[in-house]
């Protein structure tokens, strides 16, 4: 063995000197559904009295559509409005022509949707009165 002492004492890195890169800002690509800041509108349906919001981050807006794909009425009034279970309860109770039409109020009014975004859908499709296929209708082409 020869006589030289081992080093003992951990080496140290050297300290890095390139500059750290600034962090990136991303751009939320969302905001574009946003609405442009405006103060609640206040409604009354029958006996209840509510406020409609009017401003939107565009994740909620995601969340709205959302909510309107699935057909959740009461959560969507609830997201727009303060008294969204009060509202549905009230206008649960109408036809649905109606009820598409007060909904579909509401929406513009949040700013969320401009125009009709609910059609009513009827209870029963009607029959056709005389509506017959033309001959040939079931023949297939081969």
């Amino acid at each position: 063995m020869s006589g030289t002492p081992k080093k003992t004492t951990p080496r140290e890195a050297p300290a890095d000197t390139t500059p750290s890169e600034p962090a990136v800002e991303r751009f939320n690509v969302l905001d574009v559904l946003a609405t442009e800041p405006a103060p609640p509108v206040p409604i009354k349906i029958l006996d209840v009295e509510a406020s409609v919001r009017c401003e939107f981050t565009g994740e909620e807006a995601v969340k709205f559509y959302a909510l309107v794909a699935a057909r959740d009425f009461e959560g969507v009034l609830e997201l727009i409005t303060d008294a969204g279970k009060a509202i549905y309860q009230q206008i649960g109770q109408l036809n649905p022509g109606s009820f598409a039409k007060v909904l579909n109020r509401i929406i513009e009014l949040s700013t969320l949707h401009e125009g009709e975004l609910l059609a009513p859908l009827p209870p029963f499709a009607p029959r056709m009165a005389g509506a017959q296929g033309s001959q040939g209708s079931a023949a297939g082409t081969s």
